[in-house]
């Protein structure tokens, strides 16, 4: 199987193992790093959303958790969804211009 192909599949597994394989330690880490900022966000944003499911069955509703759960959900998903396309699509054309430089190389 070709690098080309490695590299942007293990940055679908994981954001950054791409870059990595690719041997840009500092941008793996780094692209890792704000997928792993962006998933918190996501997990507050829900755990907000729970909170605000279960003050509403207990008849305490509470708007603000249901407006901060939406916001966080929301503009973590897309960021989260849009770091990992960065990320796969970097880890594709560093791993192709790797190869095309080593063939040129040989």
């Amino acid at each position: 199987m070709k690098k080309n192909f490695v590299a942007p599949f293990l940055s679908f597994v994981l954001n950054g193992v791409g870059q990595i394989y690719n041997g840009e330690i500092k941008k793996g880490i780094l692209f890792f790093f704000i997928s792993l900022f962006f998933s918190v966000m996501l997990v507050a944003g829900i755990i907000f959303l729970c909170k605000a499911a279960l003050s509403s069955y207990a008849g305490k509703a509470q708007f603000s958790h249901m407006a901060w759960g939406v916001m966080l959900v929301t503009v973590a998903g897309l960021l989260l969804c849009l770091n990992g396309l960065w990320s796969i699509v970097d880890a594709y054309k560093v791993a192709k211009r790797n190869d095309y430089k080593s063939k040129s190389l040989s």
